[in-house]
């Protein structure tokens, strides 16, 4: 969600139990996250780098079928790209089914330190390393 531009998230379950989904994705803002009133509703606003990410304070929950995550290689990114849009295309004709990245857009940069000891930065620590 946070790698995907121009996202919001908002929780269309109201459910009791529900997740706190938004505090915990809120730390992600290392202290510059504010919790405002926002389309009618609390929503956490976290800072990333390229504008924000909102999302709910709460999500409901029920039970369902979920996949994973793709990883598109290619010669060139060009054609990794665009495996990536015709993958998402087709998705999109397909009933009862959602992508996370719409068109199979995301941006993707890497936190070097958090402010939290149970949020780590996000990197690969493999190529990290190297």
């Amino acid at each position: 969600m946070l790698t995907c531009p121009t996202t919001a998230c908002f929780n269309l379950l109201d459910t009791d139990p529900y997740f706190r989904l938004g505090r915990k994705i809120a730390y992600f803002g290392d202290g510059h996250e504010q919790l405002e009133d926002r389309s009618v509703r609390k929503m956490w606003v976290i800072p990333t780098m390229g504008g924000e990410f909102t999302i709910d304070r709460r999500f409901g929950f029920s039970d369902g079928v979920m996949g994973g995550n793709l990883w598109f290689m290619g010669e060139t990114d060009d054609a990794a790209m665009e495996a990536a849009e015709r993958a998402a295309q087709a998705v999109d004709g397909t009933p009862g089914v959602i992508t996370t990245f719409p068109g199979a857009s995301r941006r993707l940069h890497r936190k070097p330190a958090a402010s939290t000891r149970f949020c780590s930065p996000a990197r690969m620590r493999s190529f990290a390393q190297r």
